[in-house]
């Protein structure tokens, strides 16, 4: 559903919002992955995307660009860019 402010909100099934509780406590009860697992992965994926830092910053709504980079530090993505540098002779 979209609201009058622009902002794109989740909307169960009997038509109410839910806010990020809700959706924490969904996740939980549903799924084996903790919800802050889901936000690592997001930002992990749009990292190996090429999204820049500061947009991913400000998506995650980091106040300090260091708590995003901390997030990506065990990346996938970024440990195959560390392993790329190693000489493994």
């Amino acid at each position: 559903e979209h609201d009058f402010a622009g902002n794109w909100r989740m909307v169960a099934e009997w038509s109410k919002p839910i806010g990020p509780t809700g959706v924490y406590n969904i996740v939980r009860r549903h799924t084996p992955v903790a919800p802050h697992d889901l936000r690592r992965s997001f930002a992990g994926i749009l990292d190996a995307d090429g999204v820049p830092l500061k947009v991913l910053q400000q998506m995650m709504r980091h106040e300090n660009s260091s708590t995003t980079d901390n997030y990506l530090e065990s990346s996938p993505h970024r440990l195959a860019m560390v392993a790329e540098g190693v000489d493994w002779s």
